[in-house]
């Protein structure tokens, strides 16, 4: 019997999304079928593939086949609106009767994702002469808006398909329900295509939410993999680190550093604990551009100061991997108090991987997660003072009293358990039609 051929798509290549990606194609290949991967880097895709799964790959029946695809120019004239923004305007110009324009500016960019896709899938067909039997779309959010029709939908991308929402935040508020006028669809309404087969979702949380909007499509809940590398201890970020910490406790927040990670709250808490045994390291990539005047001047006082108790790395994203692994090892408590993050994170699973605790904000998937597994404590969202004494109990041996559950968690987003999870995806009774 012919193996399925599987196409998986993304548009992006920073944070979690070539750990993702890399994954999924292993995964795929591993299963035993025959993959067709677009992404913003082929040749980061190729290198990797060759050296880590080169057992996969199959030169007679060429299993493995890579394509660039980036994500679209920004057709909205450079907006990168907020959630509560975009809510905002809306309201407004419906009020005034020009609603209208401002849905065209935030449909041409899902409009122009589709059609690139399509594009390059039609291009890949004409190569190899068959299509695929399923499109994976790895960041299905951007391929979603409810100023699109599903039919619009299915004239420009006449492929079945199903994806990883990552986003789905209105099944996470409570009055979200409420901020959508009357005769407009909602963000998930594109997944009742009689081309969508089925959705993955990180956010265990939501499904039952889901299931009540797509009837009849199987929902399956993926797991938050991570780059368990052993960690580099020999790395100069980590030397430098053990170097200045001197011993004290050390706490971190890494990644993409924009305000939703919290790094005003953790520099305040800095500042607030400069005098006693702890110290605290940022590193990943600083939006400068994300924060208030007001902010960006707290900011850049507070960076150019170099306080005693802290270290900065903000230049750039630190690869996934040994890299961040050895930085992630080398703390005690990990800050991921964030705001406004609705969903998954899977810096809770590298917690689980390197048995470091953790603190996040109270309400939402990370909260419930760090709950059912014992990871940490949470705390109310931006609040310093609760930062603080989370800081000092965990710092103070309590940490231990949590009887952490590090192995159940990672069991839950392991690997393995993607296996299992493109299966139910690619297997379910819909996909099989």
């Amino acid at each position: 019997m012919k193996a399925k051929t599987i196409a998986i798509i993304d548009t992006l290549w920073i944070g979690h999304h070539p750990t993702f990606f890399k994954n999924y194609t292993r995964a795929l290949l591993e299963l035993g079928y025959r993959v067709l991967a677009f992404c913003p880097d082929p040749e980061d895709l190729h290198q990797w593939a060759t050296s880590h799964i080169g057992d996969r790959l199959d030169k007679e029946s060429n299993n493995l086949w890579i394509y660039k695809l980036v994500r679209p120019r920004e057709k909205n004239f450079g907006l990168r609106l907020s959630y509560k923004l975009i809510r905002e305007l809306e309201k407004n110009l419906i009020k005034l009767g020009i609603d209208s324009y401002f849905k065209n500016i935030l449909s041409l960019e899902t409009m122009q994702y589709w059609r690139d896709a399509s594009v390059a899938l039609d291009r890949a067909v004409l190569e190899l002469g068959e299509k695929p039997d399923l499109v994976f779309l790895a960041m299905l959010d951007n391929y979603l808006s409810k100023w699109i029709s599903p039919s619009q939908i299915s004239q420009i991308f006449p492929y079945q398909w199903s994806g990883l929402y990552l986003h789905p935040r209105h099944l996470r508020l409570a009055n979200c329900q409420q901020s959508f006028p009357a005769g407009s669809w909602q963000p998930d309404n594109l997944l009742n295509s009689s081309l969508c087969q089925s959705v993955a979702l990180l956010d265990e949380g939501v499904v039952e939410k889901l299931s009540q909007r797509i009837a009849r499509k199987p929902i399956v809940v993926f797991p938050d993999i991570t780059n368990e590398a052993e960690p580099d201890w020999e790395d100069y970020r980590v030397k430098e680190l053990k170097e200045k910490a001197k011993g004290r406790k050390i706490i971190g927040l890494f990644g993409s550093l924009d305000k939703r990670k919290g790094i005003l709250t953790l520099l305040s808490a800095a500042e607030q604990l400069k005098e006693k045994e702890y110290f605290f390291i940022l590193a990943g990539k600083l939006w400068i551009s994300n924060f208030s005047r007001q902010e960006q001047k707290f900011l850049k006082d507070t960076i150019e100061s170099s306080p005693s108790n802290c270290l900065f790395y903000l230049d750039d994203f630190i690869p996934d991997g040994v890299k961040i692994n050895g930085l992630l090892s080398a703390c005690d408590i990990l800050m991921l108090a964030y705001e406004k993050v609705l969903h998954s994170s899977n810096m809770l699973t590298k917690a689980a991987v390197l048995q470091k605790h953790v603190i996040v904000s109270e309400g939402y998937c990370m909260a419930e997660r760090t709950k059912k597994y014992r990871l940490g404590l949470t705390i109310a969202e931006g609040d310093v003072l609760e930062l603080i004494r989370a800081i000092e109990y965990m710092s103070q041996g309590e940490d231990g009293k949590l009887d952490s559950d590090f192995a159940g968690l990672r069991e839950n987003h392991s690997y393995e358990r993607l296996l299992e999870a493109f299966e139910e995806i690619i297997n379910s009774d819909i996909a099989k039609g």
